[in-house]
């Protein structure tokens, strides 16, 4: 799982900041995660945690990147159509180098090598993005002390269901993370 220091994890019950990790592959990951949601969540009652089905995450997107277009990523617009890369004439100098198929568009649009729309760079619902490719985890969490908790990630919810233990302030909660 990639939690970085002062990063924001978000998960169905709401999202925390992480303060400070501890990485011991005995005990599994503790964070530290001082005044988030994560914690008045969990003293609320995690058992709303272990019961709601999480809501559809929204699409992720990366900065576009023109070597992995070619190289065949997945693309979207700025407005979550999904895109298609079809070319690059890198002889082309007026900011239309890059051309792709935009979903419902009736014929190919032109894009700077940026992945811009429009020639002067302004932002535009038809920019270029990579989606970026995400797995479901599923975290088992377990209060250690007044302001620490350590997560065990697992691949599915039945494993995470099967693996959890008695003391578990939150069971299966899934969580989104890059792949």
């Amino acid at each position: 799982m990639d939690i970085k220091l002062n990063s924001r994890v978000d998960y169905k019950g709401g999202s925390f900041r992480v303060d400070e990790i501890n990485d011991n592959s005995e005990d599994g990951l503790t964070i530290r995660a001082s005044a988030c949601a994560f914690a008045a969540h969990v003293h609320q009652g995690a058992e709303a945690a272990t019961t709601q089905q999480p809501a559809a995450p929204a699409p992720k997107r990366k900065p576009f990147d023109l070597e992995a277009a070619k190289a065949g990523a997945k693309l979207v617009t700025r407005n979550g159509k999904a895109a298609r890369f079809l070319g690059h004439a890198p002889e082309v100098r007026n900011g239309h180098q890059v051309v792709a198929y935009v979903e419902g568009e009736k014929i190919p649009l032109h894009f700077s090598e940026g992945g811009r729309f429009t020639p002067d760079g302004a932002e535009s619902p038809y920019d270029l993005f990579l989606v970026a490719e995400t797995k479901a985890v599923y975290l088992n969490i377990y209060r250690n002390t007044w302001d620490q908790y350590t997560v065990r990630e697992h691949d599915n919810e039945t494993n995470a269901r099967m693996l959890a233990e008695q003391h578990a302030v939150a069971v299966a909660v899934p969580v989104e993370i890059d792949a």
